[in-house]
């Protein structure tokens, strides 16, 4: 959920593909690195050995991978679509300063997040037997998938209007020298 919600911040404030992208990542390894900590220390559902016992750890981090992808994808997309729309780009700044100012909130909202986590975090009696994850993290991995396919429909949609748009004007320019 973590993640969701950093890229979806991520991409908002900063009108920017790339830096959006950027921006996703201090954060996003922030989440990841106490995700794996408290489950690594048993302080989770999912026993110790989903992190660090191969070959059982190799779900879990192809799980990390694809949805970092997610993340970045989402954050680059709705980076670009917020930059089309021109949005507060005289008040917000440069995107260069846009992403220097995400980073921070996110970074910190992420530190305070995760000083929670872990200073209430215990030992759990039971894990679960599957090492299958709670709700919230389905949850936001569902989120994550939905808004990465509705950014995705957007951004491929705005740029086959855009690239029609261009042709049709390339098509109704006339050459000046046709004899007429």
């Amino acid at each position: 959920m973590a993640g969701f919600i950093i890229a979806i911040a991520a991409g908002w404030l900063v009108h920017d593909a790339r830096k959006a992208a950027a921006t996703v990542v201090i954060p996003w390894l922030g989440a990841l690195a106490v995700g794996f900590w408290l489950i690594a220390a048993g302080d989770d559902d999912s026993p110790p050995s989903t992190v660090t016992h191969f070959p059982q750890a190799i779900g879990f981090w192809l799980v990390q991978v694809v949805l970092v992808g997610l993340q970045l994808g989402s954050a680059a997309m709705l980076g670009s679509l917020r930059a089309r729309r021109n949005l507060s780009r005289d008040r917000a700044g440069s995107p260069g300063r846009q992403a220097a100012l995400a980073t921070v909130i996110l970074v910190t909202a992420t530190a305070v997040f995760a000083l929670v986590a872990v200073l209430t975090s215990a030992p759990v009696q039971h894990h679960s037997a599957t090492g299958s994850p709670p709700l919230i993290e389905l949850i936001g991995w569902a989120l994550s998938v939905a808004s990465f396919g509705a950014l995705a429909g957007m951004t491929i949609r705005r740029r086959r209007a855009r690239d029609g748009q261009s042709a049709t004007e390339a098509a109704s320019v006339t050459p000046s020298g046709t004899g007429r």
